[in-house]
């Protein structure tokens, strides 16, 4: 388009007319669809579900027996694999020294395998809701 092709033209007189605006009173139109229809009342939020208070603490039960069974397993094999990593040596005083691992980490252990067993058994026995008040 030259200067001289559009001068005085606005660009919006090319454009096609836009159809004549609905007498005052007329329903707006949606297309060929009916207007949505709305409710007379307004929705109201439902609250979310809580989750019973046995059911979370047999969750948390299972997570942290689960990461202490596995400690006590690794306090227990922890010796063996320093053992091997150093290279072997003296067999005799190894397990002098790998038998003082025994104990605490089987105890870590069974502490692990306790909450793991009774988170487990929390979650089964836990309500789905919340008692109401």
């Amino acid at each position: 388009m030259t200067h001289s092709e559009g001068a005085g033209q606005h660009p919006s007189t090319n454009a096609a007319p836009l159809p004549p605006a609905p007498p005052p009173g007329y329903p707006p139109r949606y297309g060929p669809y009916p207007p949505p229809v709305r409710p007379y009342a307004p929705r109201v939020r439902q609250p979310s579900p809580r989750m019973h208070p046995l059911r979370i603490c047999g969750i948390v039960a299972t997570v942290l027996g689960f990461f202490t069974a596995v400690m006590g397993g690794i306090i227990v094999v922890l010796p063996y694999g320093l053992f091997l990593l150093g290279g072997g040596g003296n067999v005799d005083a190894f397990y002098g020294f790998a038998d003082s691992f025994k104990a605490p980490g089987l105890t870590v252990f069974a502490i692990g395998a306790v909450l793991l067993v009774l988170g487990i058994v929390g979650i089964i026995t836990g309500k789905s809701r919340p008692p109401r008040r």
